[in-house]
């Protein structure tokens, strides 16, 4: 809109005011509109981060969690369970303690928290694609009861193997996302896979907001302080 503006404002001082002492005045009228209309968008910004960036317009929600009753063996022997590993869950619940917030009840998910921790399984052998590790011990809260825990370990990836990343990131920048749990995060884990990445790996982020750009453009994984310093400038 801006640049359309100054060509439409040229032109009228070439047809309509040949002289350079016009021309020169219709060129001053429309750099001073410029800045006015650059001061109107800054203006805009500014108001709102100053009347909606610190109200608490959070939508976060957890879908309920039915727990599973008694099952019988006797009547219902089979088991199943998932071999993916999930471990938001025990973020998630650092991030509400560390912030004094009470846990929402259902965004407490069980498999999730024991899936965090690394249980030094062995290693699958012979062609296996998992090993699996039991234990069957006595029940502490119910003397009646016995524990049976099952792990499963996959064979560990060698990422020095992996295939090279071309990775390509579009972030909006908006002031609805200068909220902690949003732009400064991405900054955070941004910045934490920048430091794992090798020359191999390329790198590109585009922002939009108000108009898109291209913060980064195919750079190298192993330019790290180049990565880290465009993802430090989009807030």
């Amino acid at each position: 809109m801006t640049s359309e503006f100054f060509i439409r404002l040229w032109d009228v001082a070439d047809t309509y005011h040949p002289g350079k002492g016009h021309r020169a005045w219709m060129i001053t009228i429309a750099r001073n509109m410029a800045v006015l209309y650059t001061s109107q968008l800054n203006l805009g910004d500014y108001q709102y981060r100053n009347g909606y960036e610190d109200r608490d317009f959070n939508t976060e929600e957890y879908n309920y969690i039915s727990e599973n009753g008694y099952k019988s063996v006797i009547e219902e022997p089979l088991s199943t369970f998932s071999i993916d590993v999930d471990t938001a869950s025990c973020s998630n619940l650092r991030r509400f303690l560390n912030s004094g917030q009470k846990i929402p009840a259902d965004a407490v998910l069980i498999e999730e928290m024991l899936n965090y921790f690394s249980y030094d399984y062995p290693e699958p052998e012979g062609g296996e694609p998992f090993s699996v590790t039991t234990e069957y011990s006595d029940c502490p809260w119910n003397e009646d009861n016995r524990l049976l825990l099952i792990g499963i370990q996959a064979q560990e990836i060698d990422f020095a193997q992996r295939p090279d990343f071309n990775l390509v990131s579009l972030l909006d920048i908006s002031g609805s996302m200068y909220s902690d749990g949003k732009l400064p995060l991405v900054q955070k884990a941004f910045t934490m896979l920048a430091e794992n990445l090798t020359e191999r790996d390329r790198v590109s982020i585009v922002t939009y907001a108000g108009c898109d750009s291209v913060a980064l453009d195919g750079v190298p994984g192993s330019e790290t302080a180049k990565i880290t310093a465009a993802i430090g400038d989009l807030a």
